[in-house]
């Protein structure tokens, strides 16, 4: 049987020892998963802004099953001069039909459907500019840390570049150009390349990662885009310089060595290297530097043709997080490459873990902490499925997520317990959970780690 691995490296001034970082890591997933608890069992009512999109979410999926373009007759009138104008009584008898069918108010259904009106003509609109002059319609995104979305249209040429992009926005939103970093489709947008060349064309909706304008947050914001390239120099220096010492080394989590080409070790380094730095601003709850580092470090994993990452997880982990800041951010327009994250992050758990976690509980017992992680994939999934109107999957993936976080949940009782006998917060955590609250298999499973760690690492650096 072929052993998972979980990565990782040493890395003298960029990263802590693994064992911390990966106990920070439980720590929060389980901090995660308390608030998710409360979440699903006690929450009743809907923000406006969710209820707003939940009815957006219904009524497109009902105009879609029946095939209704709001666009055309009888919804629209045209007059001779082919100007085109809604048809109020057309459009009420139809509020009035789909609220009684999803529950939904006739004035707010009424004012719903207005709105993905507007919204279909302006497309129709900007699509015959676009092919009448080139001029391409741009939707710009922009959260903020207060949780809400600056949202606007730009027209630009596609044959003009990222960086000018980015001009554009950066007068629109009295920021510096050179500050803004921008995603499209999951990718950041290349200042040098076209945006032709980059697959960005009329109708496509670009985030800007940007923070809120308060002067303590306009610093920031000015920092963000300097600190995540200072991050990517002073690391490739890093690498370049010492790749050939112990300063730098790879290994399994059990502490075994592993020994990859210089150029395939450089890439995955970079990719590890960038990643630690996003999970770290993903805990300091700076969610826009996260998204760009993880996004960096996505290149660089792409950019590693090891056959090493089919059986590692940390793709699969990358995947997870860069989905869960999209969410962070309430950036509903990346849904589409949030799904295939969200595929390929499964099929690479399965690879790692084995199918139904078989590896892990051949190797590790059957209670493991890797379950957390699904636990965080299945509510990923189940918030996908909301928005995407398959609300049945969702509730059953809602009700898959509880289940699991029951039997995830650590008795407090168990780990004062413990905590008691001498040994730190994180590590009785992870114990805990991996031995089902009982705490004599957890004092010998924390020496049993220990002990494994001890040989791995002392017949590593024989090796090294």
């Amino acid at each position: 049987m072929q052993t998972f691995f979980l990565l990782r490296w040493l890395c003298v001034f960029f990263c802590e020892t693994y064992e911390n970082k990966k106990s920070q890591f439980y720590a929060f997933n389980s901090a995660v998963c308390h608030r998710t608890s409360i979440t699903i069992t006690t929450q009743t009512t809907m923000s406006s802004e969710l209820q707003h999109e939940n009815h957006l979410i219904q009524l497109r999926a009902k105009l879609n099953e029946r095939k209704i373009k709001l666009w055309e007759v009888p919804y629209m009138q045209v007059e001779g001069d082919e100007q085109r104008h809604s048809n109020g009584e057309e459009m009420l008898r139809l509020a009035e039909q789909f609220g009684a069918e999803l529950g939904i108010a006739t004035e707010l259904c009424l004012r719903t459907l207005t709105a993905l009106q507007r919204n279909a003509l302006d497309k129709l609109q900007s699509k015959d500019e676009f092919q009448r002059t080139g001029l391409a319609t741009v939707r710009v995104r922009a959260p903020t840390q207060t949780g809400s979305n600056r949202e606007f249209d730009l027209k630009v040429q596609v044959t003009e570049t990222g960086s000018q992009l980015c001009e554009l926005i950066g007068q629109r939103l009295s920021l510096d150009a050179r500050k803004i970093k921008l995603v499209c489709s999951g990718k950041i947008i290349n200042g040098v390349r076209t945006l032709q060349e980059q697959k960005v064309s009329n109708g496509a909706t670009v985030m800007a990662l940007v923070m809120a304008c308060s002067e303590e947050e306009a610093k920031r914001e000015c920092s963000t885009y300097d600190r995540v390239h200072k991050i990517r120099s002073d690391a490739e220096m890093l690498i370049n310089e010492n790749d050939s010492s112990n300063f730098l080394s790879i290994e399994d989590q059990s502490g075994n060595a592993i020994f990859l080409p210089k150029n395939e070790k450089q890439a995955l380094l970079m990719g590890l290297t960038l990643y630690e730095k996003g999970k770290a601003a993903m805990k300091a709850d700076s969610c826009e530097e996260a998204l760009l580092l993880l996004l960096e470090a996505d290149h660089d994993f792409r950019n590693c043709n090891s056959q090493l990452l089919n059986v590692v997880d940390n793709y699969a982990l990358l995947n997870l997080d860069i989905v869960w800041c999209y969410l962070r951010l309430k950036n509903l327009n990346q849904l589409p490459d949030a799904e295939e994250r969200l595929k390929v992050c499964e099929l690479k758990f399965q690879q790692s873990y084995g199918k139904n976690m078989a590896r892990v509980a051949a190797i590790r017992g059957e209670q493991s902490n890797e379950k957390i992680l699904l636990v965080r994939l299945h509510l990923l999934k189940a918030v996908l499925y909301f928005h995407q109107n398959k609300r049945e999957d969702a509730r059953t993936m809602f009700r898959v997520v509880e289940t699991e976080l029951l039997k995830l949940r650590i008795d407090d009782d168990c780990l004062s317990r413990l905590m008691e006998c001498g040994y730190g917060m994180k590590e009785c955590r992870i114990a805990l959970r991996a031995c089902s609250n009982d705490v004599e298999a957890a004092i010998e499973f924390i020496h049993s780690q220990r002990e494994t760690r001890r040989v791995n690492e002392r017949r590593s650096e024989r090796e090294r």
